[in-house]
């Protein structure tokens, strides 16, 4: 709409290379609640630090949520994907099977949030304003 993908071009491709390879590195740090163990707070040498003891300590349940999880990812025909999406597909089996053993990262609320009106401060919103060109950018470079 105002053409601002063309200016994505002027990014080096080392820059946007280095960044999904960052994101790549990211994900993967994020092992720990697929083996059914607590996230690790902190840099990422005192995470991967943590994975031996969360090896010997695996939680069978959380394993195979997160192999399914990730089989039916991978594998998901992509005829069926605008029917059923992965994700849905991946919460409902999780949810049917029922793997009560299954580490969760989170509790889920029992009812929905109360609507809220943001309290938003213009020093704020400039402030967010130059990542979000800077990741939107990206975006569109990676799309592209």
């Amino acid at each position: 709409m105002f053409r601002i993908g063309r200016l994505a071009s002027y990014t080096p491709y080392s820059v946007i290379s280095g960044f999904m390879s960052a994101i790549g590195i990211i994900i993967v740090l994020q092992v720990m609640p697929v083996l059914g163990a607590d996230p690790v707070a902190g840099e990422p040498p005192s995470q991967i630090a943590a994975w031996p003891d969360a090896a010997r300590k695996l939680n069978p349940d959380s394993v195979a949520v997160g192999t399914i999880a990730i089989a039916i990812y991978i594998f998901w025909p992509a005829s069926i994907r605008k029917f059923f999406p992965p994700a849905l597909v991946v919460g409902t089996g999780a949810e049917l099977l029922h793997f009560n053993g299954a580490a969760a990262i989170g509790e889920i609320p029992p009812a929905l949030p109360t609507l809220q009106t943001p309290q938003l401060h213009w020093n704020l919103v400039a402030r967010m304003i130059e990542p979000a060109l800077v990741i939107a950018l990206l975006g569109l470079l990676t799309a592209s």
